[in-house]
């Protein structure tokens, strides 16, 4: 009985199977989420059922690292309104522009240091405050991401 499973699983389902495998994942590979992340590393459909994003809106993802990111799209790309949470810990909430932190946003870097304040294309960029765990503040101002 064994020995008769183990020839139909070789020699009729596992192909059948290796090739709806291949199907579905040059299926997802040719889609990706906003901002061009490559669908190939998610293990789990995102929550709200934004698997291939076409349209503006809301939306929220998982990658298989741990990243997620879940706010407001505009052209498949992050625009308006968002929190990203990186693998490592560190976190942006903030606004988004074209896919990159542009406005006011709050950086958490792995370590509990926040960053509050402006940014410009992805980078630290006008008036900001650097927040420690204690809750102490410093004062920066930064251009296109050097102080």
């Amino acid at each position: 009985m064994n020995g008769s499973l183990l020839t139909v699983w070789d020699g009729q389902i596992k192909p059948l199977f290796l090739v709806c495998l291949l199907l579905l994942v040059s299926l997802f590979a040719s889609n990706s989420y906003a901002n061009e992340f490559p669908v190939l590393g998610l293990l789990a459909f995102p929550e709200d059922g934004c698997f291939d994003v076409k349209e503006d809106g809301q939306c929220t993802w998982f990658l298989l690292d741990g990243t997620k990111y879940v706010g407001e799209l505009k052209d498949r790309k992050k625009h308006g309104q968002g929190t990203y949470t990186y693998a490592d810990g560190s976190k942006y909430v903030g606004e988004y522009k074209d896919g990159l932190p542009n406005g006011q946003g709050t950086y958490t870097f792995p370590d509990g240091l926040k960053y509050v304040g402006e940014f410009k294309n992805g980078k630290m960029h006008g008036q900001g405050t650097f927040i420690d765990r204690d809750g102490k503040s410093m004062s920066v101002s930064w251009k296109d991401g050097y102080r």
